[in-house]
């Protein structure tokens, strides 16, 4: 069994996939990871919302100029922006909802990874028509996409920073 920076090291935004559906089984275990992430105030505002009919997946990209290539599923994660408010203020709402679905989407990736599928995280789409699309309740925002999908090459692995470049300061120790 790989390590989890084995896992790390081996998770690349993937634009290119095979076509083949990703089983029921593998979503639920992403969303499983997802639901493991770290959330403000234990507030979990979010939910997702599965997509892995091919005629709606296209429809979103048709509004989503950041995704690329042919995912089997695409997993929108919306915000419940009054329950986020309400738990956490209308300044924390705001921040905490989106820290806490990047958190998820990282671990969404992390086990796709494991599971041999490929994710690519898009911020690049127009909210509003893919929450119609996707027929999402008025109190919830389409704040996150994650295409996900069997891989059809290896991504080259970019070059990284060190451990040195990283670090802004470091006190004590």
């Amino acid at each position: 069994m790989a390590g989890v920076m084995d896992i790390i090291k081996k998770r690349r935004s993937v634009r290119s996939y095979t076509g083949e559906p990703v089983a029921k089984e593998k979503i639920e275990r992403i969303i499983e990871a997802a639901n493991h992430a770290p959330s403000a105030g234990n507030a979990y505002t979010w939910k997702i919302a599965v997509v892995q009919d091919g005629g709606l997946i296209r429809k979103i990209q048709s509004v989503s100029p950041g995704m690329l290539g042919r995912p089997a599923a695409i997993l929108a994660l919306c915000n419940d922006r009054k329950k986020a408010i309400e738990t956490m203020g209308s300044k924390g709402g705001e921040l905490f909802r989106f820290m806490d679905v990047a958190h998820a989407a990282q671990n969404i990736c992390l086990m796709g990874a494991e599971l041999g599928i490929g994710s690519c995280c898009i911020m690049s789409f127009n909210q509003d028509a893919v929450g119609a699309l996707l027929e999402i309740p008025p109190q919830y925002r389409v704040d996150y996409l994650v295409a996900l999908g069997y891989q059809d090459r290896d991504p080259v692995a970019p070059k990284k920073r060190s451990v040195e470049e990283a670090v802004l300061s470091w006190t004590g120790g």
